[in-house]
């Protein structure tokens, strides 16, 4: 733009010309400005975002911790290494298999902070002799049995079968 710039003529034309290149370069620093902005913003919520998290964990853990006297681990976990922390992010299956007895009891009344917990989904432990809780996927057996019923039913209602 620069070497147009410089290429007009002293003319009507050439000012209205290097007027259009001026504002031109005028309207991409701004535009310019405006994403810079836009990104600093995206980066401090990011941060605060990051940060009310680390907080929210610390704080959970610390919960847990005097709840369970400091034994959060199970023989396996101790044997393992497995850092109690990580028992607070990971996967359920994975909490299971290192947490304390006391630590699976904290959880029941207690969330565990995963994603999940951030997206304000429920991520208590259930006990292990609760089958069917909450978070538990349905077979593709079960949906199927589950949708023929609800089908025959809707048959029934409708008259289009006899009961």
């Amino acid at each position: 733009m620069s070497a147009y710039y410089g290429r007009q003529k002293d003319t009507p034309a050439g000012e209205r010309r290097r007027e259009q290149v001026i504002a031109e370069m005028q309207r991409r620093d701004i535009r310019q400005e405006r994403h810079e902005r836009a990104e600093e913003r995206r980066r401090e919520r990011w941060s605060a975002k990051r940060d009310f998290r680390a907080l929210e964990r610390e704080r959970l853990f610390v919960q847990a911790e005097d709840a369970t006297k400091g034994y959060m681990l199970n023989r396996r976990g101790i044997e393992a290494g497995v850092d109690p922390k990580s028992l607070f992010t990971g996967p359920e299956s994975r909490a299971r298999k290192y947490a304390s007895w006391e630590l699976l009891q904290h959880w029941e009344t207690s969330p565990r902070p995963t994603e999940a917990y951030f997206q304000g989904q429920q991520t208590r432990v259930a006990s292990a002799g609760q089958f069917y809780n909450v978070g538990r996927r349905v077979t593709s057996e079960e949906a199927e049995w589950r949708d023929r019923w609800e089908r025959y039913e809707w048959e029934i209602e409708t008259g289009l079968r006899a009961a």
